[in-house]
This record gives C-alpha cells, sequence and structure tokens, in this order.
C-alpha cells in the first residue's frame, strides 16, 4: 500500500478505536450507568459512520478488512453497506465464529442482531442526512427506537407495501388452487355437520386392515392446525408463475448471464460455500462438472445438450466469481443484457473467462435510486481480493473473472447399485414433507431428526422395503416401499447433511427438464440422478462417518487432466 493511499487512513481509525475502547470501557465500568453506556455507544458509532463514508471501499480500508478477516461485502442485495464497518470495529471474530453448543448459537444469534441493529441506525441516519449522528440517535430515542423507527419508514414505502401485497395474494391463489383441486378429486362420505356449513375444518380418518375409513372426529383449530392445513393445501395448489430472473423460468426467457447462473447453481449443491465448478461446452453437446478440493464434499456431474449462449470452450468458477455474478445479476432485472465472450483462457493455475455487458446505465441509476447517498457502483460487488480487470467505453462493461483452477474430487465408477428407487408419487411427496419439515412444525422430534446436533445431519435406515428417518430413539418416520427397491435382506445406514438430497434432487430435475429421477445406494454412497434420454445430472452424496465425508469411492482430478 503506497504512502499516497494510505494518507489520513491511520489516523481516522485511530479515531475510531479511541472510541470503541471508550465505549468498551463504559461497559465493564460497574459503576456506569445506562445514559453514560449509551451516550458512548452513540459516539463509537457516529466515527464509524463518518470512517466508513470517508474510506469504504477504498484499498487501506479492504486490507483493514482483510486483516480482521471481516467480509467485505454484506450478504444478501438488500444488506445495509455499513455492515463490513461495524462487524471490524464492534466484532471482528463475528463472521469466523462457528458455534457448536445451544449457547454459542444463541450468543452468536444476540452478536448478529447487535450489528444489525447498529447498521440500522446508521443507514437511518444516512437516510435522513444527520449531521451528527450521535445527536441524531439521542433525538430518536435511543439505539432500538431509531430501528424501529427506521423499519416503519422502509415498511411504508411502496415497493414494500406492495411486495407484501403481492406476497400475500400469492399464498391466497395457492391455498383455493389447492383446496379445488382436493375438492374437485376426493370425495369422501364423512358425517354432515350443518354449523360447519362453508367452513373448511381438520378432520381425523382412520383407515383399517381392509382399507375401510372411519371418521374419528375434528382436530382442534389452533395455530399449528391452521399451518398444517395450509401447508397440505399450498403443496397440493398451482405454483405461482415468477419472474423471467427466477430460477424456474424457462431457459428462453433468461438473459445470457441468467443461464450461466442456472447452470453454476449446482456448485452450492456440491459445497455450499466453496464449490469450483468447470464447464466444457462441445459443439455438440455440454458438460458440467463441480466439487470441492476435500473429501468433504458432494459431487455433481452432467451431460447436456450444446449451451448456444456460451461458445465452446472450456470454463472454471469459483466461489467468489458466481457469488459476483449474481449480485451483477441485478443489472438484467432493469434491462442490462449480457454476453459470456470466452472461451477461458488458462495461465499456470489461473482461468479466466468475460462478461460483456451493455445497457447497463439505466439499472445503475434505477439502484442507486434507492440510496441517493450513496450510489450503487457495480464494481463493488467483485471483492478487491479478486483477481479481475475492468474495462468501460461507448457504454460497454467487460469484466474478465480469474479463478483458481483447483482439483476436483469426482466418485470413482461404481460396477452396480445395491438399490435404487423412483422418485416419484408418493415416495417424492414424502421426502418433500419430512425432509422440508418447518422448524415450527408442532412435530418437534422430526424437526431434530432432519437437523441433529451442530453438523446439521439426517440418519436414515434404507431397505429394499422401506426408508426410514433415525434418531437416538430409534424410528421416527417410514415410507414403505410399494415395490422392492433392492435385492432381499439389502439393508445400510446413512449419515448425510440435512440438505443435501431435496436441492439435489431439485437441481437434477431443473437440468434435465421432464426426465426421470432416481435416487441409487450402493454401500455408504448414494446417487441423485435425472436422466432423459443421453442427457443426464447426477449428484453423488457420500455418507457422512466421524471424522467427515466416506471416502471410499472418492478420488481427486488433476485440473489438467481432461
Amino acid at each position: 500500500m503506497s504512502e499516497v493511499e494510505d494518507e489520513g487512513f491511520q489516523e481516522a481509525l485511530a479515531v475510531v478505536e479511541a472510541e470503541i475502547k471508550a465505549f468498551d470501557d463504559k461497559v465493564a465500568a460497574e459503576a456506569t450507568s445506562q445514559a453514560e453506556k449509551a451516550t458512548a455507544l452513540y459516539a463509537a458509532l457516529a466515527q464509524a459512520f463518518k470512517f466508513h463514508r470517508d474510506w469504504a471501499g477504498k484499498p487501506p480500508y479492504l486490507h483493514l478488512l482483510e486483516n480482521k478477516k471481516v467480509r467485505a461485502t454484506a450478504r444478501g442485495t438488500k444488506a445495509s453497506p455499513y455492515i463490513p464497518t461495524l462487524k471490524a470495529f464492534f466484532d471482528p471474530s463475528l463472521d469466523e465464529c462457528s458455534p457448536t453448543t445451544d449457547d454459542e448459537k444463541k450468543d452468536k444469534a444476540r452478536r448478529q442482531k447487535a450489528i444489525s441493529t447498529y447498521s440500522a441506525v446508521l443507514d437511518y441516519a444516512s437516510h435522513e442526512s444527520a449531521a451528527d449522528v450521535a445527536e441524531f440517535i439521542a433525538n430518536e430515542g435511543g439505539i432500538e427506537t431509531a430501528r424501529v423507527k427506521w423499519k416503519e419508514k422502509r415498511d411504508a414505502e411502496p415497493d414494500a407495501v406492495e411486495r407484501r401485497r403481492t406476497a400475500s395474494e400469492r399464498r391466497e391463489q395457492q391455498l383455493k388452487s389447492g383446496l379445488a383441486k382436493l375438492q374437485k378429486g376426493m370425495r369422501t362420505a364423512l358425517p354432515k355437520m350443518p354449523e360447519f356449513k362453508g367452513t373448511t375444518q381438520l378432520a381425523a380418518i382412520y383407515f383399517d386392515n381392509a382399507g375401510v375409513a372411519h371418521y374419528l372426529g375434528l382436530a382442534e383449530r389452533d395455530d399449528s392446525a391452521k399451518a398444517l392445513l395450509d401447508k397440505f393445501l399450498i403443496s397440493h395448489g398451482d405454483a405461482p408463475k415468477t419472474d423471467v430472473n427466477s430460477a424456474t423460468a424457462t431457459n428462453a426467457e433468461r438473459n445470457d448471464l441468467d443461464k450461466l447462473l442456472a447452470l453454476l447453481s449446482v456448485g452450492a449443491v456440491a459445497h455450499p460455500k466453496d464449490a469450483n465448478v468447470r464447464i466444457k461446452n462441445g459443439k455438440k453437446g455440454c458438460e458440467i462438472q463441480a466439487s470441492h478440493g476435500s473429501y468433504d464434499t458432494c459431487m455433481f456431474s452432467a451431460t447436456l445438450p450444446h449451451q448456444d449462449f456460451l461458445p465452446v470452450g472450456t470454463y472454471w468458477f469459483g466461489a467468489n466469481a458466481i457469488g459476483c455474478m449474481k449480485r451483477l445479476a441485478i443489472l438484467g432485472k432493469h434491462g442490462a443484457k449480457f454476453t459470456i465472450t470466452g472461451p477461458s483462457k488458462i495461465d499456470g493455475i489461473d482461468a479466466a473467462v468475460e462478461i460483456t455487458i451493455t445497457d447497463y446505465q439505466a439499472g445503475i441509476a434505477a439502484i442507486s435510486a434507492k440510496t441517493p447517498d450513496q450510489p450503487w457502483d457495480w464494481r463493488d460487488v467483485i471483492p478487491h481480493t479478486d483477481i479481475r480487470r475492468i474495462a468501460e467505453k461507448d457504454g460497454v462493461a467487460t469484466i474478465t473473472y480469474v479463478s483458481t483452477v483447483e482439483k476436483m474430487a469426482r466418485i470413482k465408477l461404481i460396477n452396480a447399485w445395491d438399490a435404487e428407487a423412483k422418485v416419484e408419487g408418493d415416495f417424492a411427496t414424502w421426502l418433500q414433507s419430512t425432509l422440508g419439515i418447518s422448524k415450527k412444525d408442532p412435530n418437534q422430534r422430526l424437526v431434530k431428526a432432519i437437523s441433529d446436533g451442530t453438523r446439521k445431519t439426517t440418519m436414515f435406515r434404507i431397505t429394499e422395503k422401506d426408508w426410514t428417518v433415525l434418531d437416538s430413539k430409534g424410528d421416527v418416520t417410514t415410507h414403505t416401499f410399494s415395490s422392492p427397491i433392492g435385492a432381499a435382506g439389502f439393508v445400510t445406514e446413512f449419515v448425510l447433511g440435512s440438505k443435501d438430497i431435496l436441492p439435489a434432487i431439485d437441481a437434477v430435475k431443473a437440468l434435465v427438464d421432464g426426465g426421470s429421477t432416481t435416487i441409487a445406494l450402493v454401500n455408504k454412497l448414494m446417487r441423485v440422478q435425472c436422466k432423459k434420454g443421453s442427457f443426464m445430472a447426477e449428484v453423488f452424496i457420500p455418507s457422512i462417518g466421524t471424522d467427515g465425508r466416506h471416502q471410499a469411492y472418492t478420488e481427486f482430478d488433476s485440473p489438467f487432466s481432461q
């Protein structure tokens, strides 16, 4: 860092750190009143606010975040820009905190809420163009009161009101659609009850061994029963149409960057935070691989048609580049057009791919209009630690993303699978309703079994006849197959991540539209596959042991082996 870049930075940093220390000292002193602590906090926030406005985005600021191991960009497109600064001064270890016990999780949640509250107050002060932030907070009635006022202001904005109205209409539409389908397709001989005319009730029905239904009565209408009914109706209804930039939009409706991101989304299935994705686009077809350079990974593989938006060649994408492109894609919602201008160029261990953007100025103006005091700069979505180049000329921007070419985990070939089940009908419904259970569901034992312990794992026992969720006390819930899925006597136990299977099913079905989806098993390995003709997408999920995922069927590719 040059002296020019650093001029005045250390002095500004010292001022903020002095105010933070003064606040910490007030908190630690037993004789300090709450009013004195509050005043010290307001002063510290005011200095952090000034520091952010003067230095955010500049090289010395970014080096400060890097040294403190604080993420330079807050998660979420609507996140406050002040969050990284506040973490750096008030809680620099927050990003690397990995709680294991319930108390540690509660402590992290409390720390996250504190940073979120501070950032909301600074957003409010910025929106109101406060000349003195400390005085502004005091006049508003304190930190919590200011946060509530800011939330009320945002909730009253036309966009927020419209979002709530749309969400309410969408939910009502799904409820009506689900009810209409059930009324049309299910006729049962239940007692007539005139007092309930025109209402919807939860009824308990028991089916005996002969398949005869016995009406047992009406369930009590409490909040949990209502939530269960809504979930049941929505599952039978038609999902509302989404906009063209959503993950479920057809490929023809997406722009080129959205098409690329749809392919890259498989990286999250392989590894939620740090996957490598390799795309080999040929003249007759496209191959995709995704994994992480360690055994603690799932492995994704796909053989798809040629992708006409992507020139022929081999492309590598790391987690940082994928994250940046997701942030950049917001311009597409305002009319920006993207062109992938590769193919990639591999130089040593680095691989580059170019993306050209046109018609993006209107998008920048629209996004910046929401925060006029801090215009949105699309360059900021790319962390300075990434190797990248940006060129702008005559309204056209070209971004070169560079990712490190890593080794990729892959699965060794398996000659035969011990068992295979089609993901359709009752089995598909059971997987979705069981593994997708809400944390608010009244069946807390199932909720805990699906996401047990600090690793958030789920234990299964699978035989040729059934699939059972287990916990420390035994069976929790079981699906019985209509026909055997393996040879007689087949049985295995799997321990998987609680979010392994459903995202894998969604990913393979999204890439092979209309294909047949199956889950195959062998030893400590599961394959989720969707296949249609010569095209297929599949995710390999090794079972998790005490030392991580089982390694028996995992090996690593040299990045230049193919």
